[in-house]
Order: C-alpha cells, then structure tokens, then sequence
C-alpha cells in the first residue's frame, strides 16, 4: 500500500470506544491527544493500542476553547513527521467510519493536493458571525483541581464566566480588524489536510503572528481557526468541500461527517438512522460511544461486506 494517512483524535474519555475507533482505522497511524484533564484515559492504555504512533496528554482541552486548536497542533507536527507525503485527517473520540477506511484513501488520493474541509466566508450579516461578535471566555478562571476540590467555588468561577460574556457581548467588537482584515471563515472542526496545506499551517503556527491572539476569545474557534487562516494564505483554491453558508445549520454540510441532526450528545439507533447512514455518501458519523455497541457492529458489518467494500 502506498497511500498513506495519517488519523489525528482528540480524545476525553471512553478507553472502549477509542481502542475500538484506531482498530478501524488499521493499518494507517494514529496520533491521540489525550485531554489533560481527562481521568478516563491513560498514556499507557492508549499507547498500547497497536496502530497508535503517538499518544500525549498536554493541554487541558476546554469546549469550544482555543485549547482545541492547541491540541490538534501538537498532532499535525507529529503527523508531519511520520506521514510526510499523506494527507492528515482531525476526528474526535466519538467519530466513526462507516465506510471500509481503504475507500476514504482512495478518495484522498483523487484529491493529493487539496483539502477536505469547509471553507464558509462569514458577513456579518450571518448568523455564524456571533461566533466572533464578542470576546468570549470558553474556559474556567480557576484550574481544574481547585474547581474539583471546591464545588462552591466552581459554580461562582461559571457565574464569572456567564457575567463575563454578558458583558461584552453588549461591547461587542471588531474581529476583522484584530485580524488585520482577513476574511472570516467558517466550517466543520474535522477535516483532511494535503501535505502542503498542513505544513503551511504548522509554519505560520511556529511564527505566531500577532494577530494569532484575537482567535484565543473566540467561540468555537475549532471552526474558524484553521478555515480562516487556509481561506486568506498561501494555500487559497486548494479545498474542496461545501462552501454554502446556512447559519447554524452549516454544522448539518460536514464534507467528511454524517452529523446527526440536532447534533444531540449521542446519535440515536434506529431503524431510520440505519437507512440513514446506509444511504449517506459521507465516511464517518459524529458522536457515537462504545454504549453504541449493536449500532457500531452493524456498521462494520457492512463495512466489512465485500459488495460495500468495492462499491
């Protein structure tokens, strides 16, 4: 086998689900970050699944927080490193294929020099444009052991958090500007990356340009950060994914993701959401945990069945 990609996950909790995830992605690298806060995971289990390359626990990653960003930076490095010439695709721990991972290569190197990824230009008139409307804290002022020792003062650190953003969603501000004009983009936090779009990013990632610090108090800067700066780079004209901009309902046009709609915490199994997925022409589905277990089964059945295989 000559093509090659590398599988960067960020990852929480549920040792099942992960171990169960790496070995459908088999026999490709996978890279895992590990939240650091996490007490679900150890380095050592996760470094003993068998097609794990890396596995690191260095950012405590907080929702929709800049600390997202971070981790998966630290995973395009070492994907850099081990599949140089191959694309690298971000997923979480409870993403899924539901295709044979051998179909998704092959897709990949139809595409060799571009990106999987959504590139949506937000106006303001859009709805996405909240998302930057306002300096958001998507984090704790306390860390996560004093928030754990003391229960009391944990609510009163989230009230701080609410009052702070109550505030300056009424000062608003200028994200453009603090971005010295660059156009605001938008779209799914999981994507595939070319070589070259990857290393593009980790090169202006090394050099941290002052403008980088406007992003740290976005909302759900995992989708703007990396569509923002690939959509106003060197690497313009090279993506190729959904660029219709639907508000809220962009979540719904994932190039790489069947997003189950209401993007509840776990997808439902159903008969509908068998006839669903059977008929999807994405490779994964978003948010399913090892408590999933008859639906997962029935997806690598057919994943595994040699008329879908070659379909």
């Amino acid at each position: 086998m000559t093509d090659r990609v590398s599988f960067c996950i960020l990852a929480h909790g549920d040792a099942a689900m992960l171990r169960r995830l790496c070995g459908r992605l088999a026999p490709h690298p996978v890279h895992v970050h590990i939240d650091a806060k996490s007490t679900a995971l150890s380095l050592d289990e996760v470094a003993a699944i068998p097609n794990v390359v890396t596995a690191i626990s260095e950012v405590e990653v907080h929702w929709a927080h800049f600390s997202m960003v971070r981790a998966a930076f630290l995973l395009l490095k070492q994907a850099q490193r081990v599949t140089p010439d191959g694309h690298t695709l971000l997923l979480s721990g409870s993403c899924y294929p539901i295709v044979p991972v051998e179909r998704l290569v092959q897709h990949l190197a139809h595409h060799k020099d571009e990106d999987l990824i959504q590139l949506i230009r937000v106006t303001p008139e859009s709805q996405l444009h909240r998302l930057v409307a306002r300096k958001w804290r998507m984090h704790p002022f306390l860390s996560t052991a004093m928030r754990t020792r003391f229960p009391l003062a944990a609510k009163a650190d989230d009230f701080a958090s609410r009052l702070h953003n109550a505030v300056t969603r009424r000062l608003g501000r200028d994200f453009v500007q603090e971005v010295g004009g660059r156009a605001l983009h938008h779209g799914s936090s999981w994507w595939a990356l070319s070589p070259a779009s990857r290393d593009y990013l980790l090169d202006l990632w090394r050099r941290q340009p002052e403008w980088f610090a406007a992003f740290e108090s976005v909302y759900a800067v995992d989708e703007v950060f990396v569509h923002t700066l690939l959509a106003n780079g060197e690497r313009q004209g090279h993506q190729v994914g959904p660029t219709r901009d639907l508000g809220l309902e962009t979540i719904y046009d994932a190039p790489l993701h069947h997003v189950y709609h209401g993007n509840g915490r776990s997808v439902q199994d159903s008969p509908d959401t068998r006839e669903t997925l059977r008929r999807s022409d994405k490779f994964f589905v978003r948010k399913v945990s090892s408590k999933d277990a008859p639906l997962l089964d029935w997806i690598d059945q057919r994943a595994d069945d040699p008329q879908v295989a070659s379909a």
